[in-house]
Formats: structure tokens, sequence, C-alpha cells
């Protein structure tokens, strides 16, 4: 059991640590995919639903290379888009929020 508990607080403190990665700089969207959705089949579907957007907008913004910062979706280039994560990834962001006001 205790070594069951270790397993899923090491999980935890990964998640927050690639959730802080992301506040405080940039992060490929191919690297939030596969940290949050995993690399198995169905992934960027998921996402793309997470993130009420197609598939194939998802594919194409991976193949631009978009990256997130400071929670939008920015291209290389133009206007960024805002991205609302969904709130399993959220609680990740205010477990963070909350332990900096501490």
């Amino acid at each position: 059991m205790k070594k069951a508990a270790d397993a899923l607080e090491d999980e935890l403190d990964k998640n927050r640590m690639f959730a802080k990665k992301m506040e405080g700089s940039q992060v490929l969207l191919r690297d939030y995919i596969c940290f949050w959705y995993g690399d198995e089949r169905g992934a960027k579907t998921r996402c793309a639903r997470d993130l009420g957007v197609s598939p194939q907008q998802v594919n194409r913004w991976l193949n631009l290379n978009v990256y997130i910062e400071n929670r939008k979706l920015k291209r290389p280039d133009p206007n960024p888009i805002d991205v609302v994560f969904p709130d399993w990834i959220e609680s990740y962001f205010t477990y963070q929020e909350k332990q900096t006001k501490e």
C-alpha cells in the first residue's frame, strides 16, 4: 500500500513540475499532448476535444510547431490563441498557485 501511495505521489509531483514549467516558459504543443494525454492512439483527438477544436486543427498546429506560453497557443509568427485547459489539467495550475501563496 505504501509503495502504491509513493508511486502516486511521484506521479503527482511530476505533473505539478510540468505545470510549473508551463507557467514560466514555452512548451511545444507536441510535448503538452505527450505529457498530459500520452503518446498512444487517440491522444490528439482527446486533446482536440478538450480544447474545443477539430483533430485536423491540432494536426495543423503540430505541423506549425505551435507552442504554449502564458496559457496561450502561439505560432512562431502571428497572433496568440487563448487556451482553456480542461479542469483536470487546470487543477495542477491552481495547486501551484496555492503553494506560492503559502
